[in-house]
């Protein structure tokens, strides 16, 4: 009887940890399915890192990937670089992200947060946790909000990992709701 409990337990913890590891895609913390069908321009933002550099390496790889993706009637763009360098905030709050979303003239802006951890030792694989928040520039609300964590041993694949698990599930319902 022991035996069995102890197997069970076991399976338990195995599950949580699967799940844990990020071996399925993060259910978003925050998703309004309806509020992100009226999406059609979204601009990135700088992302906040307590890493020198990763916020802004992390908010570049979001960009690409949401370019590469090719999602159905949006139009992905960044912030303008003129923008970016002036004296902006460093830390983008939700305030601040809308009125640089109605200076960029879009729908929508993404903002959120990198963090790295390199890897131990030789052999080990660095980890990168990604959130993004997708919020309306037209209402000021938080549509989307999830956060992903990556791992693997270069820099540009644990982010890339890391942005896609973060952004599966907004890109799946775009897809579904403007199906061509």
């Amino acid at each position: 009887m022991i035996v069995r409990a102890n197997k069970g337990l076991t399976v338990l913890l195995l599950a949580a940890l699967w799940g844990a590891a990020g071996c399925g895609p993060p259910k978003p913390t925050h998703f309004d399915e309806s509020a992100a069908a009226d999406i059609h321009s979204l601009a990135i933002l700088p992302m906040r890192s307590a890493s020198e550099g990763m916020g802004a390496f992390a908010s570049g790889m979001t960009l690409v990937h949401l370019m590469d993706t090719a999602l159905p009637q949006l139009t992905v763009t960044e912030a303008p670089t003129l923008w970016r360098l002036s004296a902006q905030p460093t830390v983008m709050t939700f305030g601040s992200a809308v009125a640089a979303g109605e200076e960029i003239g879009v729908d929508a802006v993404l903002i959120g947060s990198a963090e790295y951890v390199p890897p131990g030792d030789e052999g080990d694989r660095a980890m990168a946790t990604v959130t993004v928040q997708i919020l309306s520039v037209q209402t000021g609300q938080l549509v989307y909000e999830n956060t992903a964590t990556a791992m693997d041993k270069n820099i540009p694949n644990v982010f890339t990992k890391a942005i896609a698990e973060s952004l599966t599930a907004f890109e799946t319902h775009l897809r579904n709701v403007r199906k061509q």
